[in-house]
Parts: structure tokens; C-alpha cells; sequence
């Protein structure tokens, strides 16, 4: 690996492969380059959004790293289906949640949660 590392460059690891991005922000603290949002996908006024980890300068639908949901607004309640363990990894890797994936994913940890009690 090259020695030369700028700030503005960080390293990820990402199926055992190494890549070099440069950072989004200004290359302190808290710059950040892999984003956990929705990307949409269904047909034409029947949205299905997949919750996926990206690279923040690809495009909303465009190439992602890893599926970590899904999610679907028509039905009653939303369904959302998430993978909270390999989100929790995300997040400890220093990704960040989009606002609405944010929200997702406390409602789930609610329902986790609640659920966990009663069965107690």
C-alpha cells in the first residue's frame, strides 16, 4: 500500500478488497464517504425502496457496496425489513443514515425492543 496518504484520502475495506476514496467534508473529524440510504426500485407509482450502504457521491439508484433492507411505503404499516447487525457495522465503519433511514431504523429498534420486553 502506498505510504503517501493525504487527509483527504481514507482506505476501505470492503469484501477484502482495499480501495482508496477520497473524503467528503473537509478531511477532519467527522468527513464522511459511505452513506446508508434508500434506493428506489419498483415500477412507475409503485415504489419499493431498498435500504443499501453507498459511496455518497454515487447516484440515488446507482452501484452500492452492500444491501442492508427494504422497505415498502404502500403497505398498511410500511414493511420494513432490515439487517440491524450488519447496519450496526456500517455505523461502527463511520457510515452515516440518511433522515429517513434514520427513522426506519429507531422504529424498528422500538418494535425490537417492545417485543423483547412482552416475551419477557
Amino acid at each position: 500500500m502506498e505510504s503517501g496518504l493525504t487527509d483527504d484520502v481514507i482506505l476501505l475495506r470492503v469484501n477484502g478488497r482495499e480501495l482508496l476514496a477520497p473524503c467528503v467534508g473537509n478531511g477532519k473529524q467527522g468527513s464522511q464517504v459511505v452513506v446508508i440510504r434508500l434506493a428506489r426500485w419498483g415500477a412507475k407509482k409503485r415504489p419499493f425502496y431498498r435500504m443499501v450502504v453507498a459511496d455518497s457521491r454515487m447516484s440515488r439508484d446507482g452501484r452500492f457496496i452492500e444491501q442492508v433492507g427494504t422497505y415498502n411505503p404502500l403497505t398498511a404499516r410500511g414493511e420494513v425489513s432490515l439487517r440491524l447487525e450488519r447496519i450496526e457495522h456500517w455505523l461502527r465503519q463511520g457510515a452515516r443514515l440518511s433522515d429517513t433511514v434514520n427513522t426506519l431504523v429507531r422504529r424498528e429498534r422500538r418494535l425490537a425492543s417492545g417485543k423483547s420486553r412482552s416475551a419477557s
